[in-house]
C-alpha cells in the first residue's frame, strides 16, 4: 500500500521550533485513573482526565516513546544481500552486484550513513531520520490522488437507508473527533503505540500547489461536506453550544436539501482527481475570486466529506469499484471521504499522505461500535446529542463562480478521469473455505501464511519472483509510520520453485513453514525499526543533497528492480471492515489489500489494463487454487488436529467451509479413538453416533420457507396426523451474495454443520441441503424417495385458497398472480417451489399465510373504497402469518385444556415482520395486516399504518413515484426509519442507554400493539381466554411484553413480572389474580406446514400419536 507519514497540519512543517517534553505517562487503558500531566512552563495544565494537549499531539511525545532507531549499516547490507538472492539474478549479475554493495558499504555508504545519524541528533521536527523525506515525497507527488494515494475500507453491511446510515456515521464520527480533540483518546497498544498520526485525521485537506502540496486543518470545524449528484453542500452538524446533531436531524437535512437538488451542471469535484499541478493551476484561478475562496475554505474545514452516490454497492466487487474510483463528479479526493451507496452500504476512502491503515482501523472500530451500541474496547463515546428541528439544520449549497479557464480544466479532468478508470482492473473476492483459525493449526502466522500464498500464486502465473512490499507499522516509536517487509526471500523462492514443480504433502508443507518462519522474522525487523528500505532512502536523499552523481548502487538495475514492487500488499484486518484495497504501485504489478478473519479471507487485487502481462482476475484464480493446494498438503496432519481442538471446546459444533470437511468431522466425532483423544464423554459419543447413523426413514416431510436471499428448511418424521418429530432444521443465508452461510442442525444429536461459501442461486443452495440430508455418514435420508412430500410456505394466496393445496400448474399460476399483492415474498416462495419440484418427484404442497384469515366477515376485510375494486380486482384485507396463528391457536387450546373451537385469543406475532390476530372460537375475526404485509403494526423496516394521503404528499413534496414510496414504507421505515436500526435487540440496548431515537422507536412499536389489544378485545366482545405472545420479539423480549401489558388491569390483564422475566419457551406470565391468561407460546410454522402437508397428501401413518401441543423450542427466524 505504500508508506505513510504524519504530514504537518499546516502549510509548512508545524511547530518545528517546539522541543518535545517528557511528561508523566498516563495509561491509555479506558479504566486508567484521571490524572494531570506535566506541561511546559507557562503552558496551561492539562485538565483532569485529559491525556494530552491536542494542539501538541504531533510534537509532544506524551507517551515517552523511543525515537525511531537508525539501523547499523552492516546489518542493513547483510539483510539486503539476503533479499537480493531471492530475485533469481544470474550468477554473474549477483556476483557483480554483491561486489558493488560491498564497495558501497566500505566507501560512500559509510559516509552517507554517518550523515543520516548526524542529521537525526536534534529535537523537534523532523522527529525521525526519515520523516521530512516522506512528508516531502507525499506532498510532492504529482500523480493523481485517486488510485495512487487513496486506499479504501469497505464497511460491513448493515440495514438502513442511505441518508440514515450516512447520518449515523457522521454523528458518531463527529463525537469521536471531539474525544480526540479534547485530549481523551486512549493510546493503542496499552499506551505503547504513537498517537501523533490521529491529529490530522479530521477537518483537514491537502491543498494543491505547484510542485508541493500543503496540509491544512481546522480542529474547531462544525460542518461536514456532502456531495450528491455532483453538488457540494456544507451541512452544520455541531450546534453553537457544541452539541453534535442527532443522526435523525442530519439525515433529514440530507433528504430535504442534498438529495432533492437537481444534478449539477458544472463538475467542480472532478478537478480534485487531476494531476496535482493541473489541479493546482485551476485551484489558484478559483481562489482569485473572493466568493470562491470563501467556499473553498468551507470545503477544507469540513470534518469529513460524505458522498451520497446514485448507485448501490450490493457486492464486494461493486463496493471496490465505487471506493477506489467511483463517479468522479461525486468525490473530493483532497479529503477523507465516507462513500454511501444508494442501498445504504458504506465505505471510506482516505488521503494516504498523512494517515495509515491502523489509524483508520482504530476510529472505524469506535465509530461503528457506537452506532451499533457495542463495546469498542476503549471508553465509549458521549451518547448525548441535539434533536433540533429539521428547519434549524443549516445547509448551504456551495456554488462556485467559474470562468472559461476553470470550465476548460473541468472538461479535461473529466476526460482524464475516464481514461484512468478504464485502465484500472480490480477483483474483490471473499475466500470462504478457511481463514486464521486453520492457519494457526498449521503452526504459521496467519499473515505469513497469506503472504507466502501470494508469492506462490504470482510465481505460478508469471514464472518469476515478485519483489514484494508489505507494510509494517512502526507506531511503537514516536512519529514512526511504516517500514517495508520484503516478503520475497530465499526461503519463499525455494517454496515457489517446489510448488511449481508439483511438490505436495510434507515436501510442500516443510518449505512453506520455513518460508513463513523467515517472513515472521523479516516482519519483526520491520516492526522494530530494523528494516532496510527507510535507511536506504535516507542515505540516497543525503547523496542527492551532497550533489554530483549518485552512488552506483542506487542506479544499478538489480537495486532498482528489487524496489519495483510487483506485489504491493497490506493487511488491513480490523473490526467492522469487510474489504480493503488500493491501486497497484507499479505499472506492471498488483496491489493487494486483504483481511484475514477467523474463517475467511477477503482480498482486493488491482492491476492496470494497459500492462500486457498482468490480470487481477487470473491472479485471484491462482491465489484461490494455491490456498486450496496448501490445505490439501496440510490435510493429513493439521486437519485432524483441528478437528480434535474443536471437539474439546465444543464437540457438538462443526465449523466447515465445504462438504468434505463436514463429513470428515462427523466421522471423526463418531470414531471412538478420536472421541477418546479429545476427551469427549461416552454419552456425547453415543449421541453423535446416533445422529450420524441411518435410521428407518419412516414418513419424512421436508418443509421449505424461501426468502429472496434465504432458504429455511426442516425435515420431519411424521408420526400421525397430529404429531411429528423434527429430525433436521437449517437455514441458508445470503444466497447470490459473495459469501453465503448454511447452518444445518441434527436435532437429535445436536451436531451442527456451518458451511460458508457462495451460493449462486436457490438451486445451488438446495442442492447443498440435499447433499447434507443424504450424506452417507451423517445424513438422515437414504434416498430422495424417502421424502414423501415437500411443504412450502407461501405468503399470499389471495381469495382463491382457504387451506393448504397440492401444487399443480393452475395453483402455480394463481401464486404468480398473487405476487402483485406480496412482491417481497411470493416471488421468493415461487423460487423455492420451482427448485424443489426439480429435485423431488413427490407431491409439493403450498401452505398459505392468508388462508387462516379467510374466515373474516366483510365488515373486517372490506376497505371503505368503491366496492367494484373488491368485486373486480380483489382489493381487500387478507392478513398474513396465518400458518403461525393456526399453530399457536391449536397449541394454546391444548395448553388451556379446551377444544380449539372454544377458545378466544388475541395473538401477538411480533418479529421483524409483526402482526396481531383476534381469534374467536378458533377462527380469525380480525387481523392487523391487510392487502399486503405493510398494514398494521410498526415493524423492523415496515411502517405499518400510515395516512393513505402520505403517498400523494410525498409525490408532491419529494417528487417520489409509487415505487419510491413503496420502497420507503416497506424497506426504510418502521424501527429502521425511526432510529436507524431494525433489530429490536439493538433498539432496546440503545433505549436503555438513553438514546432518544431508540426510545421513540420502542415507544411507537409498543403503542401500536397496545392499541390493537384494545381494538381486538372489542372484536371478541370482551370474552378472552388468553393474550398470547409469539415469534422472535414476542417470545424473547420480556421488556416488550412488559410494556404492552402495563396498566391493562382494567381489561383483566395483569402481568407477573418475575414470571415474565424468567419466561423461556411456553410460559404462563400472567399474575395469579389476572382475569385473563397471558402466555408466551413459541410458534412452529415448520411443524404446522408439515402436518398440513402430510394430512392433505395422505402420507401420514395411520397410527395414533401425541397432539400438537406447546413445545419448548420456538421458531426464531425473525429474531
Amino acid at each position: 500500500m505504500g508508506c505513510g507519514g504524519s504530514t504537518p497540519a499546516a502549510a509548512k512543517p508545524a511547530d518545528t521550533d517546539v522541543k518535545s517534553t517528557k511528561p508523566t505517562v498516563v495509561s491509555g487503558k479506558p479504566d486508567a485513573p484521571a490524572a494531570a500531566k506535566e506541561s511546559k512552563p507557562g503552558a496551561p495544565p492539562l485538565a483532569a482526565g485529559q491525556l494530552y494537549d491536542f494542539e501538541k499531539l504531533s510534537t509532544d511525545n506524551f507517551l515517552n516513546l523511543p525515537r525511531l532507531p537508525i539501523p547499523p549499516l552492516e546489518d542493513t547490507i547483510a539483510s539486503y544481500l539476503k533479499c537480493v538472492t531471492a530475485l533469481e539474478c544470474s550468477p554473474e549479475e549477483l556476483s557483480a552486484h554483491t561486489k558493488l554493495v560491498e564497495e558501497f558499504k566500505n566507501g560512500v555508504g559509510k559516509e552517507l550513513h554517518e550523515m543520516v545519524v548526524a542529521g537525526d541528533k536534534h529535537e523537534g521536527y523532523p522527529y525521525t531520520y526519515i520523516q521530512e523525506t516522506w512528508d516531502k515525497m507525499y506532498n510532492g507527488l504529482r500523480c493523481t490522488a485517486p488510485v495512487n494515494v487513496s486506499p479504501f475500507f469497505g464497511l460491513q453491511d448493515r440495514p438502513g437507508t442511505q441518508t440514515m446510515r450516512a447520518a449515523q456515521f457522521v454523528h458518531s464520527f463527529t463525537k469521536w473527533t471531539r474525544k480526540l480533540r479534547d485530549g481523551k483518546l486512549e493510546a493503542d497498544g496499552k499506551g505503547k503505540m504513537c498517537s501523533s498520526a490521529f491529529k490530522p485525521i479530521f477537518a483537514s485537506a491537502k491543498c494543491p500547489h505547484k510542485g508541493m502540496d500543503t496540509l491544512v486543518q481546522y480542529p474547531d470545524s462544525t460542518n461536514i461536506i456532502v456531495l450528491a449528484k455532483g453538488n457540494l453542500f456544507s451541512v452544520e452538524v455541531v450546534t453553537p453550544t457544541g452539541e453534535v446533531l442527532d443522526a435523525l436531524c442530519i439525515a433529514a437535512v440530507m433528504d430535504a436539501k442534498c438529495l432533492s437538488a437537481p444534478a449539477a451542471t458544472n463538475n467542480i469535484p472532478i478537478l480534485t482527481s487531476e494531476d496535482r499541478d493541473k489541479w493546482a493551476a485551476a485551484h489558484k484561478v478559483l481562489l482569485a475570486d473572493a466568493h470562491n475562496a470563501e467556499l473553498m475554505k468551507k470545503v477544507d474545514r469540513g470534518i469529513i466529506v460524505v458522498c451520497l452516490d446514485d448507485t448501490p454497492m450490493p457486492t464486494l466487487q461493486s463496493k471496490a469499484e465505487c471506493l477506489l474510483i467511483g463517479p468522479g463528479d461525486n468525490r473530493w479526493w483532497d479529503k477523507q471521504m465516507l462513500v454511501v451507496g444508494s442501498d445504504g452500504h458504506m465505505g471510506l476512502t482516505f488521503e494516504h499522505s498523512y494517515s495509515d491503515g491502523t489509524i483508520w482501523g482504530r476510529f472505524i472500530n469506535e465509530v461503528m461500535s457506537d452506532i451499533e451500541g457495542k463495546p469498542s474496547g476503549v471508553s465509549a463515546l458521549d451518547r448525548s446529542s441535539s434533536l433540533c428541528e429539521v428547519t434549524k439544520g443549516k445547509c448551504e449549497e456551495l456554488k462556485f463562480n467559474l470562468d472559461k479557464t476553470v470550465l476548460d480544466a473541468i472538461e479535461a479532468a473529466g476526460v482524464n478521469y475516464k481514461t484512468l478508470c478504464a485502465n484500472v482492473e480490480q477483483k474483490a473476492t471473499q475466500f470462504t473455505m478457511f481463514g486464521k483459525n486453520l492457519f494457526k493449526t498449521w503452526g504459521t502466522s496467519p499473515d505469513a501464511a497469506v503472504q507466502m500464498a501470494y508469492q506462490m500464486a504470482f510465481y505460478k502465473l508469471h514464472a518469476k519472483v515478485a519483489p514484494t512490499y508489505e507494510a509494517a507499522a512502526m507506531r511503537s516509536f514516536f512519529q514512526g509510520r511504516t517500514e517495508t517487509i520484503r516478503s520475497a526471500t530465499p526461503d519463499s523462492l525455494a517454496l515457489c520453485k517446489a510448488y511449481a514443480a508439483g511438490a505436495k504433502g510434507e515436501e510442500l508443507t516443510a518449505k512453506y513453514k520455513a518460508a513463513c518462519t523467515n517472513h515472521s522474522a523479516v516482519t519483526k525487523a520491520g516492526l522494530t525499526g530494523k528494516g532496510i528500505d527507510r535507511i536506504f532512502t535516507a542515505m540516497q536523499k543525503m547523496a542527492e543533497k551532497k550533489g554530483g552523481a549518485l552512488p552506483a548502487l542506487f542506479t544499478d538495475k538489480v537495486f532498482t528492480h528489487s524496489k519495483n514492487w510487483l506485489l504491493s500488499t497490506s493487511n488491513g484486518s480490523a473490526p467492522w471492515i469487510d474489504l480493503f484495497g488500493f491501486g497497484a504501485v507499479s505499472g506492471d504489478g498488483y496491489g493487494i489489500g486483504y483481511l484475514i478473519n477467523n474463517n475467511d479471507i477477503s482480498f482486493n487485487i488491482s492491476a492496470y489494463n494497459d500492462a500486457p502481462d498482468t490480470s487481477a482476475a487470473k491472479l485471484t484464480e491462482c491465489l484461490t487454487e494455491t490456498l486450496m493446494a496448501l490445505k490439501d498438503a496440510f490435510e493429513p496432519a493439521a486437519n485432524a488436529d483441528a478437528h480434535l481442538s474443536v471437539q474439546v471446546s465444543d464437540p457438538s459444533v462443526v465449523v466447515a467451509k465445504k462438504m468434505d470437511e463436514a463429513v470428515a468431522h462427523a466421522a471423526a466425532l463418531a470414531d471412538p479413538k478420536a472421541l477418546a483423544a479429545s476427551k469427549v464423554s461416552a454419552s456425547l459419543a453415543a449421541q453423535v453416533a446416533i445422529g450420524a447413523a441411518h435410521k428407518d426413514p419412516g414418513c419424512m416431510v421436508l418443509t421449505i420457507n424461501c426468502g429472496s436471499s434465504s432458504l429455511k428448511y426442516a425435515l420431519f418424521e411424521v408420526i400421525s396426523n397430529t404429531s411429528a418429530k423434527c429430525l433436521v432444521q437449517g437455514l441458508v443465508e445470503k444466497i447470490t451474495l459473495d459469501m453465503g452461510k448454511l447452518t444445518h442442525t441434527d436435532e437429535e444429536s445436536g451436531l451442527k454443520t456451518i458451511l460458508e461459501e457462495k451460493y449462486a442461486d436457490h438451486s445451488v443452495a438446495l442442492d447443498k441441503v440435499v447433499s447434507l440430508l443424504m450424506d452417507p455418514t451423517s445424513g438422515r435420508v437414504k434416498n430422495a424417495s424417502d421424502i414423501k412430500c415437500v411443504g412450502h410456505r407461501v405468503v399470499h394466496g389471495g381469495e382463491k385458497f382457504t387451506a393448504a393445496t397440492v401444487i399443480d400448474p393452475s395453483v402455480m399460476a394463481a401464486i404468480h398472480e398473487a405476487a402483485a399483492l406480496a412482491p417481497l415474498h411470493n416471488p421468493a416462495n415461487i423460487k423455492g417451489i420451482q427448485v424443489a419440484t426439480q429435485r423431488f418427484s413427490c407431491p409439493q404442497v403450498a401452505v398459505f399465510d392468508t388462508a387462516f384469515h379467510m374466515t373474516m366477515e366483510p365488515a373486517a376485510f372490506l376497505y371503505a373504497i368503491p366496492y367494484d375494486l373488491y368485486k373486480n380486482d380483489n382489493i381487500r384485507r387478507y392478513g398474513f402469518h396465518g400458518t403461525s396463528y393456526l399453530y399457536v391457536s391449536e397449541a394454546t387450546a391444548t395448553a388451556l385444556s379446551k377444544p380449539v373451537d372454544q377458545v378466544n385469543l388475541i395473538v401477538c406475532h411480533l418479529g421483524n415482520g409483526s402482526s396481531m390476530c383476534a381469534i374467536k372460537r378458533g377462527k380469525c375475526v380480525d387481523t392487523t395486516m391487510g392487502l399486503t404485509p405493510l398494514e398494521g403494526l410498526c415493524m423492523g423496516t415496515r411502517s405499518g399504518d400510515v395516512d393513505p394521503a402520505l403517498h400523494r404528499h410525498l409525490a408532491k413534496t419529494k417528487g417520489m413515484d409509487a415505487d419510491a414510496v413503496d420502497t420507503l414504507l416497506n424497506k426504510q421505515s418502521g424501527l429502521l426509519g425511526l432510529c436507524g436500526d431494525s433489530d429490536m435487540r439493538s433498539v432496546q440496548t440503545r433505549a436503555a442507554a438513553g438514546d432518544k431515537q431508540a426510545q421513540h422507536a420502542l415507544g411507537v412499536f409498543v403503542h401500536r400493539v397496545r392499541k390493537y389489544v384494545g381494538a381486538f378485545m372489542v372484536a371478541l366482545d370482551g370474552h378472552l381466554d388468553a393474550l398470547v405472545f409469539t415469534a422472535g420479539i414476542g417470545e424473547n423480549s420480556a421488556l416488550v411484553r412488559e410494556l404492552v401489558c402495563k396498566d391493562l388491569g382494567a381489561m383483566g390483564l395483569k402481568l407477573d413480572t418475575a414470571r415474565n422475566n424468567s419466561a423461556k419457551g411456553y410460559s404462563v406470565i400472567s399474575a395469579s389474580n389476572s382475569q385473563h391468561k397471558i402466555l408466551v407460546m413459541p410458534t412452529n410454522e415448520e411443524l404446522s406446514i408439515t402436518l398440513q402437508s402430510a394430512k392433505l397428501t395422505g402420507v401420514a401413518p395411520t397410527n395414533s400419536g401425541g397432539g400438537g401441543g406447546p413445545r419448548g423450542r420456538g421458531h426464531q427466524h425473525e429474531w
